[in-house]
């Protein structure tokens, strides 16, 4: 560690966390053998070589293997056991999902003071990564996005009392997104879940502690079959600006947006662009739609500098951008953004 100011300083290696440094003999991975003795990894001395001793409580100490060169740690004597019991198996290798059982979506900080009832489905979806120099510094996804690209999977219903019960393709991350009736997103999942084939993955809300029991109650959605995803728009697929964006902003936008106008964002359809900043080798091959770098300032969205705490609900919802009129409000709420 170099201290700063102190350049042309040599740089002294201080070790704070020898306090047995010079205490001797060394133990590692003592088993008890009884009242009196006890099987041990130790080196006696700064001369000896790790070994395997038997030691007892009047500080003697037999040694029973040294292999020079090795260190035979953990010593386990050798004995007849009793089998454990073996679970019954949680997977069928056969199965191609698996099951998510969700006791009650409101329980746990993640949506703390949303009313019951304003869930009314989830949105699912899984990831994939990012190939180098396909986005932004770093190679993340977007301007200044994460590594990972979203691709949705679909929504699965909630029941009033905040339970879900529903598929999930078994071996894949799944993350949700607990939705209200017009379909935002009141808060967002930033980890990830795995089902193995044939498995039952529980939870008991949204971001409960671990070790957090489901409360003794009815779970009205235990009661019918497990729901299956219904698709988003379409296949599953990886969530693209010039997809999934664009045609809203031709469609609904830029009418007004098209450049013509000194005082609003240029939504318009034109070829990509590098993104602001002096280049470097990251962003290289980086291309940015001048409607995508248009948008971002009115989009609130988590980066890689934002707060890793949990979010407050509906923190990300998107709002109105500062001054927009009527006519924008409007075509945003007929484009469901």
């Amino acid at each position: 560690m170099q201290r700063i100011p102190g350049r042309g300083r040599p740089v002294v290696p201080v070790l704070r966390d020898g306090l047995t440094k010079d205490s001797w003999p060394k133990y590692l991975h003592p088993w008890p053998l009884g009242d009196w003795h006890a099987l041990a990894a130790a080196r006696p001395s700064p001369a000896s070589e790790w070994g395997l001793y038997l030691a007892d409580t009047f500080d003697n100490l037999v040694l029973i293997k040294e292999i020079p060169g090795e260190a035979p740690l953990e010593p386990i004597p050798l004995a007849p056991r009793p089998r454990l019991p073996m679970p019954p198996s949680r997977v069928g290798p056969a199965n191609r999902d698996a099951i998510v059982q969700l006791v009650d979506v409101y329980a746990g900080p993640g949506l703390r003071g949303v009313p019951r009832g304003t869930v009314k489905r989830l949105r699912l979806f899984t990831y994939h990564f990012a190939y180098h120099g396909m986005g932004g510094q770093v190679n993340r996804v977007g301007l200044d996005g994460p590594w990972d690209i979203k691709r949705v999977l679909g929504t699965v219903p909630v029941e009033p009392d905040g339970s879900a019960h529903f598929h999930v393709p078994a071996n894949a991350p799944i993350a949700v997104q607990p939705l209200d009736a017009e379909g935002a997103a009141l808060q967002l999942m930033r980890s990830w879940f795995v089902g193995m084939p044939g498995e039952i993955v529980g939870c008991v809300g949204c971001h409960e502690r671990d070790g957090t029991a489901p409360a003794c109650v009815p779970v009205s959605a235990l009661g019918r079959a497990p729901s299956n995803i219904e698709p988003w728009y379409g296949p599953v697929r990886g969530f693209s600006f010039e997809r999934e964006v664009q045609p809203v902003l031709d469609r609904h936008c830029v009418g007004c947006h098209d450049g013509a106008a000194p005082d609003h964002p240029d939504f318009s359809r034109r070829p990509g662009t590098t993104p602001p900043g002096p280049p470097n080798d990251y962003q290289t091959g980086s291309w940015f739609p001048p409607s995508y770098l248009a948008l971002y300032p009115y989009v609130r969205g988590p980066a890689i500098e934002s707060d890793m705490h949990l979010l407050r609900p509906a923190e990300y919802r998107l709002d109105d951008p500062p001054g927009a009129d009527a006519a924008c409000r409007a075509s945003r709420r007929r484009a469901g953004m």
